[in-house]
């Protein structure tokens, strides 16, 4: 305390000379870690009226009203320093595990922009903030009309929003919508309704007469539907009428980038015959597209084969579970979380050298969860499902965790 006290007065002096925002910053986290957080607060809005861009005051304003029990106005606060500093993924990270807790009311733009650039960034925890990413979706007035045209039930309201979705196509062509769509899930029945309705929506526009999409844009938005058609393993329910015209187009002599899109909308790809062809021939126009549906699966493929067996299973029970997971490995997913869960409990161990068994680890996201958590242990993550496993050891090398064991 003698220290912080000291700091205080130099920082006191050094102001009465010049005043900058840095030291106005300096002094603020002295008065913080003295416990005086109100004159603290005081001294950091003192360096935003200095320099309206000084992030760290954001920053410092948030913690402070966060340790106070004020979520709310430190998410305000958050969104502040972001705007200031975009490149701070911190404060995308804090404001991202802080945004849970919105209850949108109203559209709000500045939300929407960082969720949008945040969306972008594979090094962002994005899962806990989906629910948020729903409800501003349904307050942006692009979607208005659309989602009304969907209803919260189960009446076939298709007419309405095909109708609606013609009228306000532009709307899909939202980066905060596609980008969303692509990498998570929203469980929800209202908006799985909305997805099927898209869906449908999508391959009757393939060979209509009058499309509302140009070509680049009809792939942009159907390879961005067909990421979230993987992710849930292609459990939108489908009419007999879609089922026919898919079947068609398949057996249709040429395949190209917007055929591909459509298709895997409905089905996986990668084992169309010759499909190693294709994907090259599409790699360089798009990419991410061609490396989650096709050649991720072949490399899942490769790595299923050279995975250690602890127990051999060949009746059973766990048999019976080890074949439905091999068809629908669960979940896929595309993103984890890197804090504790309790990080009053867990964060202690955080240094420490363990061997941490995780049992049943399936596509390996607690596994990998863990073995980012604590860097210095050993995981040991058992499955019955080769499928599943190999799914997880993919995870594990795209984001170059080298701690766990999967077999």
């Amino acid at each position: 305390d003698k220290d912080y006290a000291a700091a205080r007065d130099l920082l006191l002096q050094s102001l009465r000379t010049a005043r900058t925002a840095e030291s106005y910053c300096d002094l603020g986290e002295a008065y913080s870690y003295m416990g005086n957080k109100n004159e603290a607060v005081i001294t950091f809005e003192n360096a935003i009226k200095l320099d309206p861009k000084c992030h760290k005051a954001y920053a410092c304003i948030a913690e402070l009203l966060l340790s106070e029990g004020h979520i709310f106005h430190a998410i305000d606060y958050y969104v502040l320093a972001i705007q200031a500093k975009p490149d701070s993924l911190q404060y995308r990270q804090n404001f991202l595990t802080l945004a849970r807790h919105l209850q949108i009311k109203a559209f709000n733009k500045d939300v929407k922009n960082i969720l949008t650039d945040s969306l972008k960034i594979k090094d962002l925890n994005f899962s806990k903030t989906i629910g948020v990413w729903s409800q501003l979706l349904q307050k942006d007035p692009a979607f208005k009309d659309i989602l009304k045209a969907v209803g919260k039930d189960q009446k076939d309201t298709y007419a309405a929003f095909k109708k609606a979705s013609a009228t306000k196509h532009r709307a899909y062509l939202d980066p905060y919508f596609l980008l969303g769509i692509k990498n998570e899930i929203v469980a929800s029945l209202p908006f799985e309704k909305f997805m099927t309705y898209l869906r449908r929506f999508m391959l009757e526009q393939y060979d209509t007469q009058s499309p509302v999409f140009s070509e680049s844009e009809y792939i942009q938005v159907a390879t961005s539907l067909a990421g979230n058609c993987l992710l849930t393993d292609y459990i939108f329910n489908s009419t007999a009428e879609e089922q026919d015209k898919i079947k068609a187009l398949k057996c249709g002599k040429d395949t190209d980038l917007r055929l591909l899109s459509i298709l895997a909308c409905y089905e996986p790809i990668y084992k169309i015959p010759g499909i190693a062809e294709i994907s090259s021939k599409y790699k360089a126009t798009a990419p991410e597209f061609i490396d989650t549906h096709i050649d991720d699966f072949e490399i899942q493929k490769e790595i299923r084969e050279s995975i250690s067996t602890i127990t051999k299973i060949s009746e059973g029970t766990s048999a019976l579970v080890r074949e439905q997971y091999e068809e629908f490995p669960y979940p896929r997913w595309t993103n984890y979380d890197r804090t504790a869960f309790n990080e009053e409990i867990e964060g202690r161990f955080r240094n420490g050298k363990f061997n941490i068994l995780n049992a049943g680890c399936g596509t390996g996201h607690e596994a990998i969860c863990l073995g980012s958590l604590y860097p210095n242990s050993k995981v040991l993550a058992v499955d019955l499902s080769r499928t599943s496993l190999a799914f997880a050891i993919k995870r594990a090398r795209d984001y170059n965790i080298k701690n766990v064991d999967f077999r």
